[in-house]
């Protein structure tokens, strides 16, 4: 027998496991890889949102797997701020609570530049 659902509910249900970038989330992920396409390191990217995240993905050629994948998780129900995590295939450069945080990753030390 069918479940009958009201329409209120179950828009309230799907918006609160519905995870995405806000707008000031995106100007900074925009704003890395418009840098990053200047300097020619970056050619493309994808956003990606379902199973509980949203995933920003980055790369050097259209058909090739991705450079550098950010990830963003939900918080937890008891406040818990939502998690950011930059990966590199399998590897995890980066978790955050803050966006900004995990974009710093990318940041080159002035110490670390190559030929210094």
């Amino acid at each position: 027998m069918p479940k009958v659902v009201r329409f209120l509910d179950y828009r309230q249900d799907r918006r609160s496991s519905f995870v995405h970038f806000n707008r000031s989330e995106l100007h900074l992920l925009l704003g890395l890889y418009s840098r990053k396409v200047e300097s020619g390191e970056w050619r493309d990217y994808a956003i990606d949102q379902g199973a509980g995240q949203a995933t920003f993905s980055i790369f050097r050629q259209t058909c090739s797997p991705p450079l550098f994948t950010i990830t963003k998780k939900p918080g937890g129900k008891n406040g818990q701020r939502a998690a950011y995590v930059v990966t590199r295939g399998q590897q995890s450069l980066r978790r955050a609570t803050s966006m900004q945080d995990a974009l710093s990753v990318f940041e080159i030390s002035p110490g670390l530049a190559p030929g210094a």
